[in-house]
């Protein structure tokens, strides 16, 4: 599986650290893709949206910050608007199951925050089983 919906992030140098590559889950779900289980050459912190302050951002300095599209206590939008404030300054990527266009969301984030790059991926069923 093509694994370019994570963003441009560093190319893996196995003689550096793995910390060269970062990765911010935040609010994993059960859907959470298998491609991101294969990834390699990187350092993966999974975090509660409540624990996101501009310290946690400093300390973990993500490449890509990883979220479901939609949860019970927020959604994208949510997010990109939190990430905005605290100067975040890498990818958005967002996972949903299948939807009809997810071009009326990724239009919806760049009314909030134009320079940002987010993409959505969508998983196919089969993404979520092992």
């Amino acid at each position: 599986m093509d694994r370019n919906w994570l963003g441009n992030l560093p190319p893996h140098n196995p003689a550096a650290s793995s910390q060269n590559r970062r990765i911010l889950v935040i609010e994993p779900s059960q859907e959470l893709p298998l491609a991101l289980r294969g990834v390699t050459g990187v350092s993966i912190t999974i975090a509660r949206l409540r624990s996101l302050d501009s310290e946690f951002l400093t300390r973990t300095a993500p490449h890509v910050v990883l979220s479901p599209l939609l949860t019970a206590e927020f959604d994208i939008l949510d997010l990109t608007r939190r990430l905005q404030s605290l100067g975040y300054r890498g990818h958005l990527r967002a996972y949903t199951p299948r939807l009809p266009d997810v071009h009326v969301i990724c239009k919806e984030v760049a009314t909030i925050w134009p320079e940002l790059n987010f993409e959505v991926y969508q998983i196919d069923p089969e993404d979520t089983q092992q």
